[in-house]
């Protein structure tokens, strides 16, 4: 799910989440949004390119190519590898006419495997007659095709649902998936009956967004945030979300949670021993429900994060997915957090859904164009990406693909959730709504 605090920092070329999907104009725009420097304390690095995002940004307003350009250069140090950077510090050098350095940097995001859109950029106006240029817009919409597998596991007949969480029962085979529109949460049996698991606007339910299974106490543990998109959003409603407890079995309320204060309730992962971990879009930190605590507890510092998104538990480890910033582990004891490093020309960022598979995090790229599922191999250590590999490009199917489910050896993704046909005037583009799908792919290939 994308940030609340401000614009997007990677939709530019992508889709419409606005309110908790919101739009943007491009990386620093966004990242110049994130909070100023109030701490004697050693900035984070989402402070940091915050900071250096605003030095971009104050560099174009003045219309000074040389400063923008040392900006830019800074922020690509900071952030490298990160494919909007990487495109902001192309604008740059083309403003400063150094051509081939601007394409030597589109050509890093082409081969990336990304399709940004570039042609019309007014920077690159004059880049657009030579050989070079051409040959990695070619590239870049060579990208664009769909590539990789995935088939339809299935498809919900309500069509304004604005689907977003899923999440697997191990017990009884069933999927529960989360309906941010319809504020409610819709269960998908084993023999692939369809009915509602909490039917709309139950238990006070504003738009349902991550979900989390704990078998051993039979526990669904659900977000719940007010959002224009939703059903009766009301203006008062503003800024209001929760985490709920519900019997897994009965769909009954065990407990519903409050977060900490100025706190927007994100996506959710169940740790060991039923932990469970919230992300905080408003305030960019982790939470934290300890399997005897009473109350959600702050685990990283406010400002840790840029736009926390997906969370997944592997090997004692938490790792969250930033749509800014990348992937982060955490000590699920302190909070501590390590950036994860990755090699060149891998994309990290723009990652919604994250999951667990082995030596694996599967990542769901919905914040870069086009959308795809790209798996990430960890070292022994779990410190580093050390390989990536795309599973599903542009498929078919996709339309804003979202979180997603491990289920033995198959992935199951909330493939067509359909953000861009919501807005955040309450309206709904009927016409162009489809049954949002579900899609399932084998994990063979991370075999060999």
């Amino acid at each position: 799910m994308k940030n609340v605090r401000g614009d997007d920092s990677f939709v530019e070329a992508t889709g419409t989440r606005t309110a908790c999907r919101c739009l943007a104009l491009g990386l620093v725009v966004w990242l110049a949004a994130g909070p100023p420097l109030e701490s004697d304390e050693a900035p984070s690095l989402a402070e940091e390119a915050s900071r250096l995002s605003r030095d971009v940004e104050h560099a174009r307003e003045k219309h000074d190519a040389a400063a923008l350009l040392a900006a830019s250069r800074s922020l690509a140090e900071l952030l490298p590898g990160n494919p909007r950077v990487l495109l902001q510090l192309a604008r740059a050098h083309a403003v400063n006419s150094q051509a081939s350095d601007a394409i030597g940097r589109l050509e890093q995001i082409a081969g990336m495997g990304l399709g940004m859109g570039i042609e019309q950029e007014r920077e690159f106006q004059d880049l657009r007659k030579t050989a070079g240029f051409r040959d990695v817009v070619s590239h870049l919409e060579s990208n664009r095709t769909f590539a990789g597998g995935g088939v339809v596991a299935f498809t919900l007949p309500q069509r304004d649902l604005l689907t977003e969480g899923i999440a697997h029962d191990p017990r009884t085979g069933a999927f529960h998936v989360s309906s941010v529109h319809r504020r409610k949460i819709v269960r998908i049996a084993r023999d692939g009956s369809i009915k509602d698991f909490v039917s709309e606007g139950e238990h006070g339910f504003l738009g349902v967004l991550g979900l989390g299974v704990d078998p051993d106490k039979r526990s669904l543990w659900a977000t719940s945030l007010a959002v224009p998109q939703m059903r009766g959003y009301r203006k008062e409603d503003e800024g209001r979300s929760f985490l709920v407890e519900l019997d897994l079995d009965s769909g009954l309320i065990r407990r519903k949670l409050d977060p900490p204060p100025e706190a927007l309730l994100g996506d959710l992962t169940v740790g060991p021993g039923g932990v469970v971990f919230v992300s905080d879009m408003k305030a960019g930190r982790i939470c934290v429900m300890r399997p005897d605590g009473a109350v959600l507890e702050e685990l990283t510092k406010a400002g840790t994060f840029l736009s926390p998104q997906g969370l997944t538990c592997a090997a004692g480890v938490l790792f969250v997915a930033d749509h800014a910033l990348g992937i982060a582990r955490v000590a699920m004891d302190d909070g501590a957090v390590r950036w994860l490093a990755s090699p060149p020309g891998v994309a990290m960022c723009g990652t919604d859904g994250l999951v667990e598979y082995g030596a694996w995090l599967i990542g769901v790229q919905n914040a870069l164009p086009p959308h795809r599922v790209v798996a990430f191999r960890l070292d022994e250590r779990r410190e580093r990406i050390i390989e990536a590999r795309v599973l599903a490009r542009a498929h078919p199917v996709f339309d804003e693909p979202t979180l997603a489910a491990c289920v033995g050896h198959d992935l199951y993704v909330v493939a067509r959730s359909q953000w861009e046909r919501f807005s955040r005037d309450g309206s709904v583009d009927r016409d162009n709504l489809q049954p949002p799908v579900i899609l399932k792919m084998a994990f063979d290939a991370l075999a060999h």
